[in-house]
């Protein structure tokens, strides 16, 4: 088990509470992934606080988890640490048992940009080794960029520096904490709930500010269908999935593409309001009227909707928002089309994509380039045998091909979307795949149960 350190920890019963302390509430800080892990999965993570007399003589890792306001932070407070380490985990350094473990494994976005000369968060984490005079192994950086190996390369070119004095890492978090969350509610029932409490942001501060995570046990009943369970082909009410709860452009593609192609209306689909400024944003001029029509028809909704620019309680149903999935979708719909959260950033994949193994079939992910390669990487089996794949190799970065990637993809399983004979063949045929999925889903390491086992040898040999 590892030990993992917060600024504040308190825990009564099947509740808890991670606070930032009043020096890094004015940072880019926070506490969810890592916070619920914690929570969800007591049996890999012992959660304790820097307020707690057990941290002395502990050897632990000090969690700094970033949220999205990260990069434009880095570049507007130059002048500032990236995190103020609480006096007990200064003094854990100085005695080499303790690392700083920097998460930013729940986002994939470039964190270095060569043709641009702006602080970043190598540039940040170099910062912090210097200030507070640590070893290299004493400051991990973690990131799901699966191509940060490369930018830091980059980074390490254009400063001068022949060695990072820092460690990074690639472990995206989302299929460990998607893990433990199906885990808990296929066993027994249970789930993680998470409140993040934050103010409005504070344009001095050049980001929002966190200041607790409240944390409690919930029933959550399993949404999908269990291991060797066959699927009742009479509950599914939809030929397929769809939720894009949030705009991005390639949703829009997705959206329009199931719209022009007689598909909308045989699945269950989400997507927002169509502003002004998001049909700017694609290029869209909606002039023949039954696609006007169908944008006036909007927002559709399955999931939480929530708006990241006022709230002031984010999470608050957790188990719709980032846990597990509707059963609108999970069992009532035996395909899904997940669109992910990026398309042109470096590969990455989110919950979302994992949360999909929980469904009864098969799925499509519009995302970025080598998501499914890296999904076979750690474990999971996709559907190659069934319908066409090789949408995931395809290159969306030239001008004017943007939507290229996804609509290959919608073209490979457009004419099984609208046979519901053809999908339910489909899942049938591929239980055994499903199964395996939802097995590792469960049961499997991930790569943030291999970070851990690091984290842990390493605080060994400090």
């Amino acid at each position: 088990m590892l030990n993992l350190c917060f600024d504040e920890y308190y825990s009564s019963g099947l509740d808890a509470c991670v606070k930032i302390s009043l020096e890094n509430r004015s940072r880019p800080i926070y506490s969810n992934w890592v916070a619920r892990c914690s929570l969800s999965g007591p049996d890999k993570i012992n959660p304790v606080g820097a307020n707690s007399n057990d941290l002395e003589g502990m050897a632990f890792a000090y969690v700094v988890e970033l949220h999205w306001d990260m990069t434009e932070w880095c570049e507007r407070r130059p002048d500032v640490s990236l995190v103020v380490p609480p006096t007990a985990v200064l003094k854990a350094l100085r005695e080499h048992r303790a690392v700083i473990l920097v998460s930013f494994a729940h986002e994939g976005r470039r964190h270095f940009d060569p043709n641009t000369k702006g602080r970043c968060i190598y540039d940040a984490l170099a910062d912090l080794v210097e200030f507070y005079s640590l070893a290299k192994e004493q400051v991990w950086f973690v990131t799901g960029n699966v191509q940060a190996d490369t930018e830091l390369t980059q980074w390490a070119r254009a400063r001068g520096v022949l060695e990072p004095s820092f460690l990074l890492r690639i472990a995206e978090i989302s299929s460990f904490g998607i893990g433990l969350e199906a885990r808990e509610s296929y066993r027994g029932g249970q789930g993680t709930d998470a409140r993040l409490i934050r103010r409005p942001a504070n344009q001095a501060n050049g980001c929002m500010s966190f200041e607790e995570t409240k944390l409690s046990r919930v029933k959550v009943n399993f949404p999908g269908y269990r291991l060797g369970e066959p699927c009742n082909d009479e509950g599914f009410r939809w030929n397929f999935g769809c939720m894009n709860r949030v705009f991005r452009a390639h949703r829009w593609w997705t959206v329009k593409y199931l719209y022009e192609n007689s598909l909308i209306d045989l699945g269950n689909v989400s997507f927002p309001q169509m502003t002004g400024k998001y049909l700017e944003s694609v290029g869209q001029e909606p002039v023949d009227r039954p696609l006007l029509d169908f944008i006036e028809s909007l927002p559709r909704v399955i999931d939480q909707v929530f708006d990241t620019e006022r709230f002031s309680v984010f999470n608050s149903q957790n188990s719709r928002a980032v846990s597990m999935p509707p059963v609108e979708i999970s069992r009532q719909c035996p395909f899904e089309i997940v669109t992910e959260t990026h398309y042109l950033e470096p590969t990455f994949v989110t919950e979302k994509t994992f949360k999909a193994l929980i469904g009864s079939g098969p799925l499509l992910v519009v995302g970025t380039r080598g998501v499914l390669d890296y999904l076979h990487q750690i474990g999971v089996q996709t559907w190659s045998e069934f319908f066409d794949e090789s949408y995931d190799e395809i290159s969306s970065d030239e001008h004017g091909q943007e939507s290229r990637r996804a609509s290959q993809a919608l073209n490979a399983v457009a004419r099984i979307l609208s046979n519901r004979k053809a999908l339910v063949d489909l899942v049938e045929g591929s239980r055994e795949l499903r199964d395996a999925n939802l097995n590792w889903l469960i049961n499997e390491p991930k790569p943030w149960d291999r970070l851990i086992d690091e984290l842990k040898a390493t605080l060994v040999s400090l």
